[in-house]
């Protein structure tokens, strides 16, 4: 039990953290009367008032005698951790927040994978997507915890529960939907059977040409006189050690495999979100490096050299084959951002340490570019290798498929079949793009009651609104033929 010493500082420390811990039980009670999209979801909501209680009888049964001020504000900075950064998803979770529709997609690859996990989606007034595992860094606390309470009963369940950020705005805009095959990309990258293809391809980074050019970037005591074979040791160990290129790695890939899964819905969602964070005063878009993300001009390039791998200009029509062109060739006459950092490491050469500066700006960041996308060609066949058949959308399905139900949008007729045959959610996802670039003047005349500006607007709406209804029905649809 907490100490009965009224002033003692500790015993507040804990009676204040015991009463945050009731606060979030009331909370999450209500959540326990929800309904949810998913057997999954409720299972975690019932696994969030499992470790409250356990941090409720925790921070009742010690005795802050036996405890420092600094190891309460741990324990409380772990609780805090728990209800700011995991239960509070659960706000989310429920089927009034869930863009139902634009998940249909996600969870038919997830089936496909034959995979314990489920997706929270929470949203988010900034213009951003993201993916992670709700409680990965949790567990790492799990065995600390353990120390104060060695009762203390925390078991986190092994399936996965994996939150999907986006703009709550965005939320019945299924053609942007299309970025969730980055997401899911990233996902892949780092939790399918271990696949981890980002440390595949930072296995071979050192083997890349044009890595000595690098040296003239590095700063040491010219002193020692180190030999070439030193410098290219050095080189070799900053490029599988510096955070950026291993970030810059996981996006391409990231990008890479949503074309795979996704096709052109994925290309063109990203780059409505690009084109739109990256706005200029001037006339072209800026464009610059940073810490977590490559530039927007060579992710354009590696999404076009995926799209080349595909085949895309025989298979795309000329229009959209040229607005990818033209869209490329925006970002390579971009604007560039100017970006100074350092990268310092030790080094241990023989019986000496070194300590490099690796100078980050703009020239050197540049050649790390070109250093990956001059060996983009096989990034993308290893990525391609890792990543399972199962899921990999038929890119000539586009023309097959995307293509006939995109005229079908262009008559205002939801398009979830041909010929009396369920379509697949990718198929429909790139049809809903290519009537935004092909037909939507042909739309747009349906809604001649609008101003001309406001039938911009209107067609849009009703692109995305036709998708929705088609993906639900096709899923049902499959669904039903697949009990038949």
């Amino acid at each position: 039990m907490c100490s009965n010493k009224s002033n003692n500082y500790n015993t507040n420390l804990l009676t204040v953290s015991l009463e945050q811990s009731y606060a979030l039980n009331r909370q999450i009670e209500k959540f326990r009367k929800g309904t949810y999209p998913s057997v999954k979801l409720e299972d975690f909501v019932e696994e969030l008032y499992k470790v409250n209680n356990a941090f409720i009888k925790l921070f009742y049964n010690l005795n802050s005698d036996n405890l420092t001020s600094t190891q309460i504000r741990l324990l409380d900075q772990i609780f805090s951790f728990f209800m700011n950064e995991i239960a509070s998803t659960a706000l989310y979770a429920d089927v009034h927040q869930n863009p139902l529709e634009m998940m249909i997609p996600v969870k038919e690859l997830i089936q496909k994978l034959n995979v314990d996990v489920d997706f929270i989606t929470v949203p988010s007034w900034k213009i951003n997507y993201a993916i992670g595992d709700v409680w990965n860094l949790f567990n790492g606390y799990i065995n600390f915890l353990k120390t104060q309470d060695p009762n203390m009963n925390i078991k986190i369940q092994d399936k996965k529960i994996i939150q999907i950020v986006f703009p709550i705005v965005h939320k019945d805009n299924i053609l942007l939907g299309g970025i969730l095959g980055h997401e899911f990309g990233h996902y892949l990258d780092k939790n399918f059977k271990k696949s981890l293809i980002t440390q595949k391809i930072l296995l071979v980074v050192k083997n890349y040409n044009r890595k000595s050019e690098l040296i003239k970037y590095l700063d040491y005591d010219k002193a020692l006189n180190l030999n070439p074979q030193a410098l290219s040791l050095i080189i070799d160990t900053l490029l599988t050690k510096v955070s950026m290129i291993e970030c810059w790695i996981q996006e391409f890939v990231a990008d890479i495999i949503g074309i795979f899964i996704y096709g052109i819905s994925s290309y063109f969602s990203c780059e409505k979100v690009f084109m739109y964070q990256n706005i200029s005063e001037k006339d072209k878009l800026i464009d610059r490096f940073s810490a977590t993300h490559p530039r927007c001009s060579a992710r354009s390039t590696v999404r076009l050299e995926v799209l080349k791998h595909l085949d895309y200009e025989n298979i795309l029509d000329p229009s959209l084959v040229k607005i990818i062109k033209d869209f490329h060739s925006s970002w390579i006459n971009a604007n560039i951002e100017p970006y100074d950092q350092v990268h310092i490491e030790e080094f241990t050469l023989g019986l000496q340490k070194i300590k490099v500066n690796l100078n980050l700006n703009v020239d050197s960041c540049k050649l790390i570019e070109q250093i990956l996308l001059d060996n983009i060609k096989e990034i993308i066949k290893i990525v391609e290798t890792n990543i399972p058949a199962q899921i990999k959308y038929n890119f000539s399905d586009i023309k097959d498929k995307s293509m006939p139900l995109a005229k079908k949008i262009a008559n205002l007729i939801p398009p979830n079949e041909l010929s009396k045959i369920p379509m697949d959610s990718m198929s429909i996802m790139n049809a809903g793009w290519i009537a935004y670039y092909l037909y939507i003047n042909d739309i747009k005349k349906f809604l001649s009651e609008y101003s001309p500006q406001e039938q911009d607007i209107k067609a849009i709406e009703m692109i995305n609104s036709l998708m929705s209804k088609a993906l639900v029905s096709s899923h049902i649809h499959r669904r039903w033929n697949a009990c038949s």
